[in-house]
């Protein structure tokens, strides 16, 4: 049934005129069943239908400045002699952006007013609960008044979301602007009906979108009241970023005493930035100060950037352990979106600071183990319908160790790609020989500085600069040969150019080196012609059998064998290289010295290399015995084999050889491994004498080795495919169990060197992995176990637990150098990332 009642000051106005219209009752009655869609109907026994001599009684004028909508299920009343319309079942009020629902709705058009509530049917059962529904704000309640003019209501027994919480309350007083009174209420971050904690809230006020403050308050835990007492509290409400205090967090190290740590201000500069300040202080005299800013714009870039500096002090100033450190260090990152601009690119990624920051100041263990850092700001430029590409890279690297800086300021490179000189504009026919004949160009300049932590910011110290530009033409060809052969013969032409150079002179019998400005050129060229091919063996298991298990296996075998040529750039003629002064031994030196790019390279270079790559797979019937569905294995994925012969030298012409293989075992097992064999003898002092051991029947000595196994099993591993996991369905209980999840990943690495006499072994197994023992228990591992030295390496464990609205995490590293340990069970959402318990002793306390 629907009613649509205009009410532009004029709504008690028009029921006159037609009453006046129709002079006789009944005629207007049945008027408004043609007309306005009207039921009369038995209202519930509460009500009772209004006399007829009561529909002359005039009706109050209304101000509404809108028209007031309504709808209903079951009947729908006008009681003119209160001036009131009653709705029941279903029964809907909209005004503007207005809407209240409920079972049983009374509209009062002289006050402007709603009272809506639900109807208890014969065996108890609540029908219809009232919801109200604004652009701002929508929940349930078990009673709502609410009057239109004023914009005020009371509402009984109402649960609303705020922000990141839910707000319960008995009493609600709504006033305009949405703000809400109320006594009684709690305050959660639970979404459950019956929530596992709640703040007790004895009264409140409710800004939206700003705030709640509250009066006298207390936690409670399980329907349990905690004796955390607060005599007022303050709760952030803001929707996106908000300003605030943080607030820091408290304890206590045995070398810099009790300290407050992390407190400080967030600062929501607007919706692309924010700001954070916080600080560190400790009883003992250290302090740091803290400032991280993150920023995005939508579609074009994001980043983050953080500076840290602290004051460190341990001991006392008399005792022999004291320090008195000042640290830095500076974190940044930015990336470019790529739609903001295809053709370019922008990065930075900045990790630089005082070595001694990991040590002191690190958030965690990784950064005080990490023995070197390294920065990069890139730009990148490619021009469209070109092969031109262009980059700039600043450069940064840090050995935390020796506190080495070394900085590359800046480092431009310029390509162009590989293209076809002799190609055909046209495209039209078979290509010809000379048309695949291709080649690249890239250049390169640098400027670099190595500078010592302690004279970083000295003045004049960076003008011990290094600079140079590099570039190098490679020209390759891909053909055929007889066929079954790929002949790809290629050479490399690289120019260095440098502003400085150095020579060598005695003075007074001292050798003197000098330093020349100047422009001085290096270059060489090299050339390299190879030969490949493949080669395929079968062996089949059908003739043995009809329908075998193993169908076949294949082997595949791609030798390889070139010719590389390099000349002697030492030579005289070619000017790189200078006889050192005095020196009776014919020694020579490079005219570049320590140039950024090196010297062209010293010693005629004419070898034949070799290389032997091998591959073997089998083909395997899939299912059971009558399929005829087969899929490749592989046995062994590669193994190769390289060395070569340098015809240019007089003695030792052979290098030694390389074996390099991988292969993966019943899908689980991933085994690499390397070596190196040397085929020429050691003599009694150790040194490599030019006898072959193959002339002894020995392949040679085996001078490094290294292997590594990798396995790598869940829960998941030996299920059929097509298998669903099977797991209990989730209840609103948080106490449910499901299938047991599991996953583990165990590494063996073994190491082995022995290039002279002495043998050097390095051999360690690690094992780390997850259990979750229900959808709410996770339990981390990570163990390490060295089995030359019979120790354990760096064991840490960490088991979770989901509480639904809270969570629990305990962090263990039972011992080593990063002792520790982190217990915390605190509320997940943000809001109230307060609400926490936390024990805690940090590695930093064991220093």
């Amino acid at each position: 049934m629907t009613f649509i009642f205009a009410s532009y000051n004029n709504s008690a106005k028009i029921l006159i005129i037609l009453k006046k219209i129709f002079k006789h009752t009944f005629l207007f009655v049945i008027f408004i069943l043609l007309v306005g869609k009207i039921t009369i109907a038995q209202p519930p026994d509460t009500l009772k239908t209004a006399d007829k001599d009561t529909i002359v009684q005039k009706t109050q004028k209304s101000d509404l400045d809108a028209p007031v909508f309504s709808k209903s299920a079951d009947s729908s009343v006008i009681d003119l002699k209160n001036n009131k319309m009653i709705l029941v079942g279903n029964a809907e009020i909209k005004y503007k952006d207005v809407s209240v629902s409920a079972d049983y709705m009374e509209f009062d058009f002289g006050k402007k007013e709603i009272l809506a509530k639900p109807i208890v049917d014969s065996v108890g059962h609540v029908l219809g609960k009232p919801h109200f529904k604004d652009e701002n704000d929508e929940f349930d309640a078990d009673e709502i008044r609410y009057n239109f003019d004023t914009k005020k209501g009371i509402v009984k027994n109402v649960r609303t979301k705020e922000g990141e919480g839910y707000l319960i309350s008995t009493k609600t007083k709504r006033l305009p602007g949405n703000i809400v009174c109320l006594t009684g209420g709690k305050f959660t971050t639970c979404n459950l009906k019956h929530p596992h904690f709640y703040i007790y809230l004895t009264k409140a006020k409710v800004i939206p979108n700003d705030k709640i403050v509250s009066g006298p308050a207390y936690l409670v835990l399980e329907d349990v009241p905690l004796p955390i007492f607060i005599p007022f509290g303050y709760f952030p409400n803001k929707k996106g970023h908000a300003s605030g205090v943080i607030l820091p967090e408290y304890g206590e190290e045995r070398n810099r005493g009790l300290f407050l740590k992390n407190g400080g201000w967030y600062f929501a500069l607007n919706d692309y930035a924010d700001l954070l300040l916080t600080g560190d202080i400790y009883s003992l005299g250290s302090w740091g100060a803290h400032l991280q800013s993150n920023y995005k714009v939508r579609y074009r870039f994001s980043g983050l950037f953080r500076f840290d500096y602290s004051k460190i002090i341990i001991s006392e100033p008399d005792l022999p352990d004291y320090q008195n450190i000042n640290s830095y260090w500076i974190k940044w990152r930015h990336n470019q979106d790529n739609k903001a601009n295809p053709t370019s690119s922008f990065r930075a990624n900045v990790n630089m600071g005082s070595s001694s920051y990991g040590r002191y100041s690190g958030q965690n263990f990784n950064q005080r183990l990490r023995s070197t850092v390294q920065s990069n700001i890139a730009y990148s430029k490619r021009f469209p319908n070109s092969p031109f590409s262009m980059s700039v890279n600043l450069r940064h690297s840090q050995n935390m160790v020796d506190s080495t800086v070394n900085f590359s300021l800046p480092e431009l490179s310029f390509n162009v790609r590989r293209f076809y000189p002799f190609k055909r504009k046209n495209g039209v026919g078979k290509r010809r020989s000379y048309e695949k004949i291709n080649l690249s160009v890239s250049a390169n300049f640098k400027n670099t500085i190595k500078v010592k932590e302690r004279n970083l910011y000295k003045v004049g110290y960076l003008n011990n600069y290094k600079n140079g530009i590099k570039y190098s033409v490679p020209i390759s060809w891909n053909t055929k040969v007889l066929k079954y052969f790929n002949f790809s013969p290629s050479a490399r032409w690289t120019e260095r150019w440098y502003f400085r150079s150095i020579h060598k002179h005695l003075r007074d019998s001292v050798l003197v080196t000098d330093t020349v400005n100047g422009f001085v050129r290096g270059y060489d060229y090299s050339f390299n012609l190879p030969v490949s091919t493949n080669i395929y063996g079968f062996y089949s298991f059908l003739s043995k059998k009809k329908n075998p298990k193993i169908k076949a296996i294949r082997h595949m075998m791609t030798p390889k064998i070139s010719f590389n040529y390099r000349p002697d750039f030492s030579q005289s003629r070619y000017g790189f290289y200078e006889p050192v002064p005095g020196d009776t031994l014919g020694k020579l030196y490079s005219i570049f010295g320590d140039a950024i790019f090196g010297a062209p390279p010293t010693g005629k270079y004419g070898a034949v290399n070799l290389s032997l790559g091998n591959n073997v797979e089998m083909k395997m019937r899939q299912g059971s015995d009558t399929s005829e569905t087969y899929v490749k294995v592989p046995l062994i994925q590669s193994l190769n084999f390289s060395t070569n012969y340098n015809l240019a030298v007089d003695s030792m012409n052979w290098s030694p050889v390389n074996i390099t293989g991988r292969t993966r075992l019943f899908k689980m097992f991933d085994v690499s491994f390397n070596g190196q064999i040397n085929p020429y003898k050691l003599d009694k002092n150790g040194k490599v004498i030019n006898a072959l051991l193959w002339n002894e029947y020995k392949i040679g000595r085996l001078t490094n080795m290294a292997t590594s196994l990798n396995f790598n099993i869940s829960n998941k591993t030996f299920r059929e495919k097509g298998q669903q996991d099977k797991k209990n369905s989730e209840k609103d209980d948080f106490y449910s169990y499901s299938d047991i999840d599991w996953q583990t990943s165990v590494s063996y690495v073994y190491q082995y060197s022995k290039p002279f006499l002495m043998a050097q072994k390095l051999q360690t197994l690690r094992l780390s992995g997850n259990i979750k023992p229900t959808s709410r228990w996770r339990i981390d591992f990570t163990f390490g176990y060295d089995l030359i030295n019979k120790k354990v390496t760096y064991p840490s464990f960490m088991i979770y637990r989901d509480l639904h609205c809270w969570e629990m995490s305990l962090r263990v590293i039972p011992f080593g150098a990063y002792q520790s340990y982190n217990f915390t069970i605190k509320v997940k959402a943000s809001m109230l990332q307060d609400v926490k318990y936390e024990q805690r002793r940090s590695w930093m306390e064991y220093l």
